[in-house]
C-alpha cells in the first residue's frame, strides 16, 4: 500500500499549518501536485485557506470549515 505524499521539493515549502490536515485527507498513493494559500472565504471575508490539486482531485478548505470540499 502506497502512502500519500507531497510532491518532491523542500518539505518546509508547504505551509506547516496545513501539512497534517492535507496528509490526513490524501488517499493511499495520492500525490499532491500543486497548492496555493488563499486569504478570502466564499463571502469575501479575510480567512486563511488552501486550494490543492492532486493527481486525482481538487481540494479546498478554509480555516473555519470543518472539512474539505473535493472535486474529481
Amino acid at each position: 500500500m502506497k502512502k500519500p505524499h507531497l510532491l518532491s521539493g523542500p518539505a518546509d515549502a508547504f505551509p506547516a499549518a496545513w501539512r497534517d490536515e492535507i496528509r490526513a485527507e490524501l488517499a493511499d498513493g495520492e500525490t499532491l501536485l500543486a497548492w496555493v494559500e488563499i486569504d478570502l472565504d466564499q463571502r469575501l471575508k479575510f480567512q486563511p485557506g488552501l486550494i490543492a490539486a492532486t493527481d486525482r482531485r481538487l481540494l479546498a478548505r478554509n480555516a473555519a470549515d470543518n472539512g474539505w470540499e473535493t472535486w474529481v
